[in-house]
């Protein structure tokens, strides 16, 4: 599969963060099954935290991606803080001993892991579509910052890198990456808690 995946997508993109995530998602099936565990009705259930959009937003000012590769610059304190957000969201499933699981947009996952890793051990970042149909996703919470951080660091992140649609112009499609609506994954039931209300937001990428 991988190698499949690879010369399928090698002539669209020498990306090596692009290449990894169509590969991930040629081994979404087998990412999923080492994540989740068999209820008592013996369902699949995913338990993890989910990111806000608009911090999503945020995080993806601060990704390049150009012909020649993708970079990911974002400030120290402001990666600093998302982890802490993360990191205070989880604790209820790191309590219960199990590993912290986020999920993500695919345009964004790599960097949330990459911005989490030094900060919490053992850490898994799945992408939307890395969840297989017939898995129950149940979210502990919605990592989110306050509403003046976010305003700053997009205000930031623009004079930083310019326009955002001039960037993603440049940037290579993940539009292929089936990324489906977190309350309707496949046909998987997914639980909520009512601070979460706003992913109904959640727009396609690409």
């Amino acid at each position: 599969t991988i190698v499949e995946t690879l010369a399928e997508w090698i002539p669209h993109t020498k990306d090596h963060a692009v290449l990894v995530e169509y590969v991930r998602n040629g081994l979404r099936r087998a990412i999923c099954s080492q994540y989740s565990e068999v209820d008592e009705r013996g369902r699949a259930r995913l338990r993890c935290v989910t990111m806000d959009p608009a911090l999503e937003d945020t995080i993806s000012g601060y990704i390049d991606r150009s012909p020649s590769g993708t970079t990911f610059s974002i400030p120290p304190s402001l990666a600093n803080r998302i982890a802490r957000a993360v990191a205070e969201t989880a604790q209820p499933l790191a309590e219960t001993g199990r590993k912290v699981v986020v999920l993500a947009s695919p345009s964004v996952r790599a960097q949330v892991r990459q911005l989490l890793d030094p900060h919490i051990a053992e850490v898994a970042v799945l992408g939307y579509n890395e969840v297989v149909r017939g898995t129950d996703v149940e979210s502990g919470g919605l990592v989110q910052l306050s509403a003046g951080v976010m305003e700053s660091q997009i205000a930031g992140a623009a004079g930083r890198h310019g326009p955002r649609n001039k960037r993603r112009s440049r940037a290579f499609s993940f539009a292929s990456l089936v990324v489906r609506h977190p309350r309707s994954i496949g046909k998987a039931r997914v639980w909520f808690p009512c601070s979460a209300g706003n992913l109904g937001r959640r727009r396609r990428r690409g």
